[in-house]
C-alpha cells in the first residue's frame, strides 16, 4: 500500500491542484526520504506528473533545463496538498468533521509553492522516498495498465515461474502495479489458488487471470482507490477511498464467500497474508 489503483488516484489529483506550480522552497525533514539539495528543484516549475506503477514522477522545468522529482510512497507514504492555513499551520478537511493539521509528527518533506500552498510528504514508517534525477529513468518492467501489459506477454511471463502464482503477481520485475490488495482480490476473481505455482497456470486460466489485473485495476481507480482504517492511503485532499467497499477477498478471513459460502481462508506467503475461498479457488 498504496498500489497502482492509489497512485493513480493521487497523481490525477495533482495534476488537478499543482501543474504548472512552481517550488519556491522545501522544508526537508528526513534526509534519508530526500538525499539531494534542495536546491536542485527550487525555482522549477511542475510540467507533467505520470504515474509508472507505484511510482508517480513530475517533470520539472527551468529556463529550458528539465529534470524529473519521482516519488515512492512505499507502504505507509501520503503526498496531501493543501492551500488552507490558520494559526500558522495548514489543514485539510477529512468529510464531515474531522481534520487533520499539517506539518505533523508523519511529515518528512514539504515542496513549498510560490503561490503559498503546499505538498506535504508523510511517511510513518520511513520508507518511502523522493528521488531527483536528470534523466528519465529507463523502466525495466510493464505497466500493468500499459498497452505493452498483453496476455501474451504475461502468459509467457507466468509460463517461466515456477513460484506460487501470489509471489509472481508481487513481484515486480517483469510488470508492476499489483500489491498484496489487489493480487488477492484478482486471483479470487479469477478463482486461482493464491499458492498455485505459475508455470503450472492453464492458458485459460492465464487469460482470465490478466483479464481480472486489467478490470479490477480500472475499477479501483474509478473508486479511487482503497483506504483501510488506519488511513495509510488518502489523498491529497484528505478524504479516503471507497474500494475498500467492493473486495471480495482480502481481510475477509472466516466471512463467507460471497460465490458459495465457504469461510474465507488467511495463510501466510513471504510475510504476507493471503486471502482464498478453499472452495472456490482451485
Amino acid at each position: 500500500m498504496p498500489e497502482l489503483p492509489e497512485v493513480e488516484t493521487i497523481t490525477r489529483s495533482l495534476n488537478k491542484h499543482i501543474l504548472n506550480k512552481t517550488i519556491s522552497d522545501v522544508t526537508v525533514l528526513s534526509e534519508k526520504q530526500f538525499p539531494q539539495s534542495t536546491k536542485s528543484v527550487i525555482g522549477f516549475t511542475i510540467r507533467n506528473i505520470e504515474r509508472f506503477g507505484k511510482t508517480m514522477t513530475m517533470t520539472l522545468e527551468k529556463n529550458a533545463e528539465i529534470q524529473y522529482l519521482t516519488t515512492h510512497l512505499k507502504m505507509s507514504g501520503q503526498l496531501l496538498y493543501s492551500t488552507a492555513k490558520q494559526n500558522g499551520t495548514f489543514e485539510f478537511i477529512i468529510p464531515p468533521t474531522n481534520s487533520h493539521h499539517l506539518p505533523n509528527a508523519m511529515t518528512r518533506v514539504i515542496l513549498i509553492f510560490s503561490d503559498g500552498s503546499k505538498l506535504f510528504f508523510n511517511d510513518l514508517r520511513k520508507f518511502g522516498w523522493m528521488k531527483v534525477t536528470k534523466e528519465k529513468e529507463i523502466k525495466k518492467s510493464i505497466d500493468v495498465l500499459s498497452l505493452h501489459f498483453t496476455v501474451g506477454y504475461f502468459s509467457e511471463v507466468i509460463s517461466k515461474k515456477h513460484s506460487p502464482i501470489k509471489a509472481v503477481l508481487l513481484d515486480q520485475t517483469h510488470f508492476t502495479g499489483i500489491g498484496n490488495i489487489y493480487a488477492n482480490e484478482v486471483l479470487f476473481l479469477a478463482k486461482i489458488r493464491p499458492t498455485t505455482i505459475a508455470a503450472e497456470i492453464s492458458k485459460a486460466l492465464a487469460i482470465e487471470l490478466h483479464k481480472q489485473i486489467v478490470e479490477i485495476m480500472k475499477k479501483a481507480i474509478i473508486h479511487h482507490g482503497s483506504s483501510s482504517s488506519d488511513e495509510m492511503f488518502i489523498m491529497p485532499n484528505g478524504e479516503k477511498g471507497n474500494f475498500q467497499n467492493y473486495i471480495l477477498a482480502y481481510h475477509r478471513e472466516k466471512k463467507p464467500c460471497v460465490n458459495c459460502g465457504t469461510q474465507i481462508i488467511r495463510i501466510k506467503q513471504n510475510g504476507r497474508s493471503s486471502f482464498y475461498c478453499p472452495q472456490c479457488q482451485i
